[in-house]
C-alpha cells in the first residue's frame, strides 16, 4: 500500500479480497479468521504524514451509497512492513500537511484519553503529541525542512500505534460523518473536532486532558486548567496553520448544513469510535455539538 491512508486502507480490503474473494469487506470483523498471508504480505509506505494506517489493523471504507464512512478492522490487517521515509513527503502541499498533522494530533489526543487507554498506549499518544505541537507549524510554513517533514512523520506512526492499541473517540466519530456527508477531508473534520470535543468530554468529568496539558508544559494546576490550557493550544496551532476552526469556515452554507444534519447526527451515533468516548453522546447532544461546532462555539454543556 503505497499513499495516504486511503490508498493505504483500500490496499488493506484488496488484499482481503484477493486472499479471501468472498469475503465481505463493508463487514469485517475482528472476531473473524481470514487466515491472510497464504498468498501475499503487506507492506505499507505513507506517503503523507497523518493517518498512521502503516501501523494499524484498521482500515476506514466509503460506502458512498450509504454516505458512511465504515470503520472495520481486524488484527489480521496490520501491514507485515512499514517503511517510513520522511523524503516521500517533502513535496507535500501546505494544506495537505496542515490536514494530515492535525489527523496526527487528534489521534494522539483521542489514544491518551479514550476508554481502552493503556500503558503501551499512554507514552507514545504522548510523545505524538508533543511532536505534532512542536514540528507541525514548521512543516506547514517550510515543506523543506527535512528535521520537522522527519518528526511528523515518526509522529504519524507512533500515533497510529497508539491508538492501534486503544483506540479513538467522539471527534473521529464526528469527523467520520462529516467526511462522508460533507465530503471534507478526513484530518480536516476531525481535526476541526477535535477542541469542541476536548470541552466537551471535559465537562462530564475526569477526562485526562490536564495531564496531556501537563506534558506539554502548558499551565495545568488543575484537571479544569490543564484543559482549558489544551483546548486554546489547540485553537493556537490551528490558527498559526490556516486550519478552520469552525463549518461555517469550511465554506459550507448554513442551509446545506441544515439539510445534512440529521445524517450527520446519525452517522456519528452508528460510528463505533463513539463508544470509546470518556463521555457519551445521545442524538440531542451530537445535533448540538455539530450547531456549535457549525458557528465556531465554545461548548457550554
Amino acid at each position: 500500500g503505497l499513499g495516504g491512508g486511503s490508498s493505504m486502507d483500500a490496499s488493506k480490503a484488496a488484499w482481503l479480497l484477493y486472499e479471501c474473494p468472498d469475503a465481505d469487506v463493508s463487514v469485517i470483523n475482528p472476531m473473524d479468521n481470514y487466515g491472510l498471508r497464504q498468498k501475499a504480505r503487506l507492506i505499507a509506505i505513507p506517503t503523507t504524514s497523518g493517518t498512521g494506517s502503516e501501523a494499524t489493523w484498521a482500515t476506514v471504507l466509503t460506502d458512498t451509497e450509504l454516505q458512511m464512512k465504515l470503520s472495520l478492522g481486524s488484527p489480521e490487517l496490520l501491514p507485515d512492513l512499514a517503511i517510513v521515509d520522511s523524503t516521500l513527503v517533502m513535496g507535500l502541499p501546505p494544506r495537505i500537511t496542515a490536514d494530515t498533522g492535525m489527523d496526527v494530533l487528534t489521534h494522539a489526543v483521542e489514544a491518551y484519553t479514550n476508554t481502552l487507554h493503556n500503558d503501551f498506549s499512554d507514552g507514545l499518544a504522548l510523545k505524538a503529541a508533543e511532536l505534532a505541537f512542536k514540528y507541525l507549524p514548521r512543516a506547514y510554513a517550510d515543506g523543506s525542512d527535512a528535521e520537522a517533514r522527519e518528526h511528523m512523520h515518526n509522529a504519524a506512526t507512533i500515533a497510529g500505534i497508539a491508538f492501534g492499541n486503544s483506540m479513538l473517540g467522539l471527534a473521529h466519530a464526528m469527523g467520520h460523518s462529516m467526511g462522508a456527508v460533507l465530503h471534507v477531508p478526513h484530518g480536516r473534520s476531525v481535526g476541526l473536532f477535535l477542541p469542541y470535543v476536548v470541552e466537551y468530554t471535559a465537562n462530564g468529568g475526569d477526562s485526562h486532558y490536564g495531564e496531556i496539558a501537563h506534558f506539554l508544559r502548558l499551565p495545568a494546576e488543575d484537571e479544569e486548567e490543564g484543559t482549558a490550557s489544551l483546548v486554546e493550544a489547540i485553537r493556537d496551532l490551528s490558527k498559526g496553520i490556516d486550519f478552520a476552526t469552525s463549518i461555517r469556515q469550511l465554506g459550507v452554507e448554513r442551509a446545506a448544513f441544515d439539510e445534512a444534519l440529521p445524517k450527520l447526527v446519525s452517522n456519528a451515533l452508528a460510528d463505533n469510535q463513539l463508544f470509546f468516548n470518556q463521555r457519551y453522546a445521545d442524538a440531542d447532544e451530537l445535533e448540538r455539538l455539530f450547531q456549535y461546532a457549525y458557528e465556531g462555539r465554545s461548548i457550554d454543556f
